[in-house]
């Protein structure tokens, strides 16, 4: 498997190939599917970018205890028995379950592989597309930098 179908592989693990892939930026959401995303960054040359820089950007927080859920519990849905349901939603077993899997996912998550960003007409970053367990193991295990492409709307 090459590069950027490895890269695919590994973050889109439940979905097939051909499946789509989502992200909000800025109260605008972005839809496409896995196989353009693949298509359209080909050309993009990854970079070695601060950490600390993204951290904003990220899906994901950890809390206290040390577990990961989202920034934005109120614009999050999480798949719970094949069911989409807002993470304010959840019960509390659920939310632990659901962190659980998410620290399995980031745990797992290979750091070989860029994350993609978004960036606004200044080439500012506005949002992760893709890459959100990666950078929350990268902020985890205090990485000064990440791999990441940046993809401009023009892409998307």
């Amino acid at each position: 498997m090459d590069h950027d179908g490895q890269l695919i592989w590994e973050a889109y693990e439940h979905k097939p190939l051909s499946g789509t892939w989502s992200a909000t930026i800025n109260g605008t959401e972005y839809t496409g599917s896995v196989q353009d995303l693949i298509n359209n960054t080909q050309h993009i040359q990854e970079v070695d970018y601060p950490v600390a820089e993204l951290v904003k950007f990220g899906m994901y927080k950890f809390t206290k205890d040390g577990s990961l859920g989202p920034r934005d519990p109120e614009g999050v849905s999480t798949n719970m028995d094949g069911k989409w349901v807002k993470y304010r939603d959840l019960t509390p077993q659920q939310k632990l379950d659901h962190s659980n899997d998410e620290l399995e996912t980031m745990n797992n998550a290979d750091m070989r592989y860029p994350i993609f960003v978004a960036v606004d007409s200044d080439n500012a970053p506005v949002g992760v597309i893709d890459g959100n367990h990666r950078l929350a193991k990268a902020i985890r295990d205090k990485h000064s930098t990440i791999k990441t492409k940046f993809v401009t709307k023009g892409i998307l």
